[in-house]
C-alpha cells in the first residue's frame, strides 16, 4: 500500500494534484493533527478534512458568504474560530462523532467517511492527541496556524511546542509495510512533530518500501518560527531533519544549488523538479512518478466527450 505522509495548515499543491488527477486505489493518506482544534466539543481535524475536501471538490462553485455563513450565528452564540472552517468540515467531523459516539473507533471512522464520500483513497489522522505550537507575537499568544495565515507581519517573540503524541496503530502499520512512501508536508514547522516522534522515526526506518521527501518552500513566518527554534532553514539544513529516515530528497529545481550538498551529507538521492503550482496544475514530475508510481486517471468527462463525438461522426456518416 502507498502512502502519502502529509501535515501542513494549506494543502499542498502536489498532494492535491496527485489525489484529484491520478488513480489511487489503495492508497492512504495519513495527515498531522499539529492544527487541529476543538470546537464547542466538536474535534475538528482539520488537515485530515483539508485533504477530503480539497481532493473530492464539494463546495467548489458556493461563494465564501454561503460557505461561511454559519460562523456570524457561531459569533452570536459566543463562539468563534480563526480561520472559519468550511461547511462541508464541520459536516465530516459530525459524520465521524455520531460513529464514535456509538463506539466506533477514529480510525474506522474515517474508513468509512472516505467509502462514503468515494474518493478512492483512505484518509487516516496519524494520532487522536493535537501536539502544538504557539507563536507570541506583539505581546500575545496565537496557535501557529493563526500566525501563518494572518496577513499581518508580525515579530516574533518566542515559540511554545508541545510535541508529546501518541500514533495510532493503524496508520504506523501502513507506514511500515508501504512500499513506498511521499513525506510531502505543505510547510516545514508542521512537520517538526512527526519528524521528533521516535514511533514514527521508527516506522520510517523499518518500513519497506523506499521513503520519499518532498522539501516543501519556507515561507519568510516559517522561516522565522525556524530560527526562534533553533533549527537551519535552507533545503540542507531542513533535509538533516530527517537523516536515516529517507532514501531519497526531491527539491524544486529553483534549489539546485542544494542538491550535492544534501545528497553528499546525507548518503541519499537527490533530485530536481519544478514543484510550482502552476506547473503541478498540468501534471506531476516524471520524477515523482518515479519514486512514487500512480497511474493517470481517465476522467467521466472525459469519457463522456469521446463517447458523444464518436455518436455524432456515427449519425453524419449514416446520414452521408
Amino acid at each position: 500500500m502507498p502512502v502519502i505522509l502529509y501535515c501542513g495548515f494549506d494543502v499542498n499543491p502536489l498532494v492535491k494534484s496527485l489525489l484529484r488527477n491520478y488513480r489511487a486505489e489503495g492508497l492512504a493518506v495519513i495527515s498531522g493533527t499539529m492544527h487541529d482544534f476543538m470546537l464547542s466539543g466538536l474535534r475538528i481535524f482539520y488537515e485530515a478534512d483539508s485533504i477530503i475536501l480539497a481532493s473530492s471538490g464539494f463546495g467548489e462553485r458556493l461563494s465564501d458568504d454561503a460557505r461561511f455563513a454559519c460562523w456570524k450565528l457561531m459569533e452570536q452564540l459566543g463562539t468563534s474560530v480563526f480561520p472559519p472552517v468550511p461547511e462541508e468540515m464541520v459536516a465530516f467531523s459530525i459524520f465521524r462523532m455520531g460513529l464514535t459516539g456509538r463506539g466506533v473507533d477514529t480510525v474506522s471512522s474515517f474508513t468509512s467517511l472516505s467509502e462514503a464520500l468515494k474518493l478512492g483513497f483512505t484518509v487516516l489522522p496519524l494520532t487522536e492527541d493535537i501536539p502544538s505550537v504557539h507563536v507570541k507575537h506583539n505581546g500575545r499568544e496565537t496557535r501557529l496556524l493563526e500566525f501563518l495565515l494572518s496577513k499581518e507581519a508580525r515579530r516574533i517573540e518566542g515559540v511554545k511546542v508541545n510535541w508529546d503524541f501518541k500514533p495510532l496503530k493503524q496508520p504506523l502499520s501502513y507506514i511500515k509495510g508501504s512500499e513506498s512512501v511521499l513525506i510531502a508536508p505543505s510547510d516545514p514547522v508542521s512537520i517538526l512533530p512527526i519528524e521528533r516522534n521516535a514511533e514514527i522515526c521508527g516506522a520510517l526506518r523499518t518500513c519497506e518500501g523506499e521513503v520519499t521527501l518532498v522539501l516543501p518552500p519556507v515561507t519568510p513566518k516559517a522561516g522565522s518560527v525556524l530560527s526562534i527554534l533553533g533549527i537551519d532553514s535552507s533545503p540542507l539544513g531542513l533535509a538533516n531533519l530527517f537523516e536515516g529516515l529517507i532514501d531519497r530528497v526531491i527539491l524544486d529545481q529553483s534549489l539546485s544549488s542544494a542538491r550535492k550538498d544534501i545528497a553528499s551529507s546525507l548518503g541519499v538521492e537527490a533530485l530536481l523538479a519544478d514543484l510550482s503550482p502552476s506547473a503541478l496544475q498540468s501534471g506531476i514530475p516524471k520524477i515523482i512518478l518515479e519514486s512514487f508510481p500512480l497511474q493517470k486517471k481517465s476522467t467521466i468527462a472525459v469519457k463522456d466527450v469521446i463517447k458523444g463525438i464518436t455518436k455524432v461522426m456515427k449519425l453524419e456518416k449514416e446520414k452521408g
